[in-house]
């Protein structure tokens, strides 16, 4: 079971390819990368599953830019990001506003129980006219 969990692959959630190959080989960085791609997506990102995408887009959505919308994205996002990655531990999650910019900037340290690892993941999401 170890050996086959260890062996994932994957390429940027952006799509782009970077390195030698593109190819991203370690579990933190797929565990990484899968988690940006969740926190950046849009409605309908994912193809086969549209209600799965979009879910900061969405919290972000309408209203002023205030420390309690910011209090209130963290709480949902929490919530959200335990029922999404049942595989990853969320250790700590910040999250912060940028009023002027209506962007919303995530910091979160999340664990690989079955490995041991901590790992950071990074986003800013700007809201959609």
């Amino acid at each position: 079971y170890d050996k086959v969990v260890s062996d994932e692959v994957d390429i940027n959630f952006q799509g782009v390819l970077s390195g030698a190959d593109g190819i991203i080989r370690t579990r933190q960085a797929v565990h990484n990368n899968r988690i940006l791609f969740w926190l950046t997506s849009k409605p309908c990102s994912y193809i086969r599953e549209g209600a799965k995408g979009g879910k900061l887009y969405e919290m972000l959505g309408g209203g002023p830019m205030t420390i309690e919308k910011c209090a209130a994205i963290r709480v949902r996002l929490e919530a959200a990001f335990k029922e999404e990655f049942k595989d990853v531990e969320l250790i700590y999650l910040d999250v912060s506003l940028r009023p002027t910019e209506r962007t919303v900037v995530v910091d979160m340290w999340c664990r690989d129980p079955l490995y041991g690892k901590n790992f950071e993941v990074n986003a800013e999401v700007e809201e959609s006219e």
